[in-house]
């Protein structure tokens, strides 16, 4: 696993910046990017793009604000091209990615009680496109002594019989507290 952060060595990045990198992809693999960062929410940004230029490719993801962990992937053997600008008021600590990369996209990687990272505060599944046929994933989000830990849950799907089932606790025999289901839309009939 590799990581780009910036600033590199911690503390505050710069007024009035702008700064490009491009992570270049391997044939066959897919590159996956956590990404956790902190910035001023209204003018300080990063930019993903799938692909090696700011200007000819597709942009994937911005990213400001904080406190959040987002997953993004690239297609097989595709290259990200970051970029990061600031204006000339508040900074913040920036961001930092985990770079990764692996041999299944992403969305076919359905875990089965893998523990996230308490540092980890957004959860997405699939982290590209769609998810898959008879799909039985499950995540333990672990507490921390003292505190309560509080969910914002938002789920598209597409059948009566797909289902985000929430536990009080790290199994599926656990109490349930909530399950989430596609509806059911009514039929319309028309004459």
């Amino acid at each position: 696993m590799t990581v780009l952060s910036h600033p590199p060595f911690g503390g505050v990045y710069g007024p009035s910046e702008s700064c490009t990198w491009t992570i270049p992809g391997e044939p066959g693999l897919y590159t996956v990017l956590n990404v956790t960062y902190a910035t001023e929410s209204c003018c300080d940004h990063v930019y993903v793009y799938s692909g090696t230029d700011v200007v000819l490719s597709a942009l994937v993801r911005t990213l400001s604000g904080s406190g959040h962990s987002q997953i993004i992937s690239s297609t097989a053997g595709s290259a990200f091209t970051i970029r990061f600008s600031s204006d000339g008021s508040v900074q913040g600590t920036g961001f930092v990615m985990r770079i990764s990369r692996q041999q299944m996209p992403p969305q076919m990687m359905c875990p089965n009680g893998l523990v996230v990272s308490t540092s980890m505060t957004f959860l997405q599944y699939p982290t590209f496109d769609g998810y898959t046929a008879n799909d039985d994933c499950r995540w333990v989000v672990p507490g921390l002594s003292g505190l309560y830990t509080a969910l914002s849950v938002e789920a598209q799907l597409y059948t009566y019989s797909d289902c985000v089932s929430i536990f009080d606790g790290n199994s599926i025999s656990a109490t349930l507290l909530r399950t989430f289901c596609a509806r059911v839309l009514p039929l319309l009939r028309v004459s």
